[in-house]
């Protein structure tokens, strides 16, 4: 039921689940440069993250008179009555409106279910819904929602806005996508999902970012709500098994398979009206371990189950000695995934015994359901307004609860924490900024630098980051993770503005799609390092959140085979333009060298968590019109995942290269977006389309070669899954042939095989005037073993 990695270690797959993502995003800022680059917006974006009001919004007077609302209402409103008076209040103005939580009955909901007519006939419809979005319990912005819908399909516009201290109305972000997922289902919610490019989410991911949304439409029992506030809510889905499982305190072995620790940490504050202060350490590498009083644990537990203490006992670990219980409180490696459904009281039966029976919906905005599962709470309520679950019974749907992760064992707990468990009664000290942030980075037990010269390159890395701060002088700096800026708003321009700024004083320095400024003082520490000569170079990378990492070489010659390493400094902000040092590592370096055509690759001693064998830098410039052409034609293309650009094709062989799998990238191409297949199935509209755009094939070569089926007039997706450490091409030169066509001479670079020309090949392109080309041929003029073994692994799977 429970979702594991095939070796059984539950807390490895939890941290692919929840920690992957943040040790990527740390992972990314900190790595010196990155093998692919994400791909330029698409214009299903309108704004993203501005923080103040664009003139597009300016004119949106539907978000102007909310605010107007919003004012008048926080002047009539009690803070506590905030949410429900602000939905009331759009609703008297004509508004469908509903609060984020979907605890306040939607107003205006028949202009929703006009709408979702509408978009059943094929009919032309416009809609509007304001989300009011609270936290904890209190208003703080709201989303607005513009659909529109013709021939059935449906377009939305997303705005998210915000309120200051001071009543301000603060515009985040607003997106545009189409609904890739529409429905109004049975238990009265509208659910919808589409798609849209997010610089951030990208980066870390390579895709699109998907949002999906579930408003209640049709009004809930207000009774339901109460029993769910009181009973269900505390609780709740995440990090425990309470709802999950079939259970029952008639069972002869002891309550199921209930954790019970889990109910430790969801009891202690509704039984002790206080956060539990047995927690993880801020250190992730740490485990701690916590005796608890017996009375006080039981008493937890005993608050909300009729339990006897040898049950508890029986599964948990129990000291006799000293009348304790050992705790593990949940950790890095525990933690569960942020996608997963919530809870919502649907029906409620009083039985004869006494008890009550709730029945509970799973709402999964994720996997686009209203009822993921269906489960029923027995409850027995006790005098002075205490109760106790009695059983849980699932009895619709499928629970499988994949977004919640098992304990680790006591066996891979030893593994994980071997030699960093600390044995507390209270929380302890966590460690140094450097180990809390940078524990899945390599780290050297020592440094090649004195004290001074590192005092000296901290002194040089404030001096160059001054030199650009007026670039931060006036942007907001919020609290955040200290391995990222937390600049507000900084975006491409400024980044290329920075890395120009440290490039005139002096400095080197690099940004994503940009060359290296001053690389002639890099190959100088090259050059010494190659003759063996003491060197050090300091390279700073603006990031493209803001952050400037300031990366360090340093080569010892110490007679034998020198020694390697780099210094990290990260240097963060301060209001009003000022740096500061958020953070240094120091890490041992195995090898490094300098390819013919300028990318400088290295390997660290210990291998960077989630990253490729080796890093690198591109220190020679590339030649902007390169830059462009690559951009333009080859990036984002795979050469082994399809043949296309493996072997040598032209327009009167090119049926070998159709493969159904390249058309997820050539979609890509064409769109901008990624693609979303329905049912697993292309529309032949659409296939057809891009692939005769792109490629001089017929509507019959496809038919025959890609999988076409008749009968729904569509074509089978076939995902592509990433091949690791694969190589990627970039254009070297070109020429302009006299029928205006474009011959690109490409090599592909191969960072994990030390080599930036794996194979070269020549490929010839025509431009159109509506911004769109074709691939009218491909010629491998060279490839290199491990390429040509590594395609055939691929295309043979």
């Amino acid at each position: 039921m429970y979702r594991k990695d095939g070796d059984g270690q539950a807390g490895i797959a939890c941290f692919r689940i929840a920690g992957y993502f943040l040790i990527m995003m740390m992972v990314m800022v900190m790595m010196p440069a990155c093998s692919r680059q994400p791909q330029e917006a698409p214009e299903i974006v309108l704004f993203d993250s501005s923080g103040q009001m664009p003139p597009e919004v300016e004119k949106d007077a539907g978000a102007q008179q909310v605010a107007a609302l919003w004012r008048a209402v926080c002047e009539e409103s009690a803070q506590e009555d905030l949410v429900q008076d602000m939905v009331w209040r759009l609703g008297e103005n004509g508004y469908a409106a509903v609060d984020s939580g979907n605890q306040i009955d939607m107003t205006n909901a028949e202009q929703v279910l006009a709408f979702c007519s509408a978009v059943d006939a094929g009919e032309t419809a416009e809609l509007s819904i304001i989300e009011v979005i609270s936290m904890e319990g209190t208003a703080c912005g709201f989303r607005k929602y513009d659909f529109s819908t013709e021939d059935g399909k449906v377009d939305v516009v997303r705005g998210y806005y915000r309120f200051d201290g001071d009543g301000n109305l603060l515009h985040e972000d607003t997106v545009r996508y189409p609904a890739d997922v529409w429905q109004y289902t049975e238990e009265g919610y509208l659910i919808f999902e589409g798609c849209y490019f997010a610089d951030d989410y990208y980066i870390i991911s390579l895709t699109d970012e998907a949002e999906h949304t579930a408003l209640r439409v049709a009004p809930l029992d207000a009774g339901y709500r109460e029993l769910y506030q009181k009973y269900i809510q505390p609780v709740g889905y995440e990090d425990n098994d309470l709802f999950l499982v079939n259970w029952s305190e008639e069972d002869g072995i002891g309550f199921g398979n209930l954790d019970f620790y889990d109910l430790f940490d969801r009891f202690y504050p509704m039984a002790c009206q206080k956060p539990s202060p047995y927690t993880a350490c801020e250190n992730p590498g740490v485990g701690f371990v916590y005796r608890i009083t017996e009375s006080e644990f039981e008493h937890v537990i005993t608050a909300y189950l009729n339990v006897d203490r040898s049950v508890i006992r029986s599964k948990t670990v129990y000291f006799s000695e000293d009348k304790s219980y050992e705790y593990k409180p949940r950790g890095l490696y525990e933690a569960g995934c942020s996608n997963m459904p919530y809870p919502e009281v649907v029906g409620c039966a009083e039985n004869a015994d006494g008890t009550i029976t709730l029945t509970v919906n799973a709402v999964f905005a994720y996997e686009n359901t209203s009822r993921a599962f269906t489960h029923e709470v027995v409850i027995r309520q006790l005098e002075g307004g205490g109760f106790q679950y009695v059983s849980n019974r699932v009895t619709g749907g499928d629970c499988d609860a994949w977004w919640y992760t098992e304990r680790l064992t006591a066996q891979e707990w030893e593994e994980v924490y071997a030699g960093h468990a600390s044995e507390e009664t209270s929380a302890a000290e966590g460690g140094s900024e450097a180990d809390d942030v940078f524990w899945y980075l390599p780290q050297a037990d020592s440094c090649l630098l004195t004290e001074a010269e590192r005092e000296e390159l901290q002194d040089t890395a404030l001096e160059a980051a001054g030199r650009a701060g007026e670039v931060y002088r006036d942007m907001e700096i919020e609290e955040g993770a200290s391995y990222a800026s937390n600049v507000r708003d900084f975006g491409t321009a400024q980044c290329r503005e920075v890395t120009a700024l440290l490039g005139e004083a002096g400095f080197v320095s690099i940004s994503e799609q940009m060359n290296m400024q001053n690389y002639e003082k890099f190959e100088a520490f090259y050059d010494a390092y190659m003759q063996g000569r003491d060197a050090m170079v300091t390279v700073f990378d603006v990031m493209q959140d803001g952050l400037i990492g300031a990366l360090t070489f340093v080569y010892r010659n110490n007679g034998t085979e020198g020694e390697i390493q780099t210094c990290y400094i990260g240097i963060g902000w301060r209001e009003g333009g000022e740096p500061t040092i958020k953070n240094t590592l120091v890490s041992d370096v195995a090898k490094m060298h300098m390819t013919d055509r300028g990318y400088f690759i290295y390997t660290y001693e210990e291998q960077i968590v989630h990253s490729d064998a080796n890093q690198y830098l591109r220190v020679r410039p590339m030649s902007e019109k390169c830059r462009e052409l690559t951009e333009k034609y080859i990036s984002g293309l795979s050469f082994v995942n399809y043949n296309a650009f493996a072997v040598n094709w032209d327009s009167s062989d090119v049926e070998k290269i159709l493969m159904p799998c390249m058309f997820e990238d050539i979609y890509r191409i064409d769109t901008g977006r990624f693609l979303r297949a329905e049912n697993d199935q292309i529309p032949a509209e659409v296939y057809e389309r891009i692939m005769m755009t792109y490629f001089p094939v017929s509507r019959e070569m496809l038919r025959s070669k890609c999988g076409y089926d008749a009968a729904s007039e569509s074509y089978p997706y076939e995902m592509i899954f990433a091949v690791p450490h694969a190589p990627f091409g970039e254009v070297v030169d070109y020429s302009i042939n006299a029928d205006g066509t474009l011959t690109l001479f490409v090599e592909g670079v191969w960072i994990d095989y030390d080599t930036d020309c794996a194979f070269t090949s020549e490929i010839v392109v025509q431009p159109s005037a509506d911004g769109t080309f074709r691939y009218l041929s491909n010629r491998i003029s060279s490839a290199n073993d491990a390429f040509v073994q590594m395609y055939l692994e691929s295309v043979m799977k």
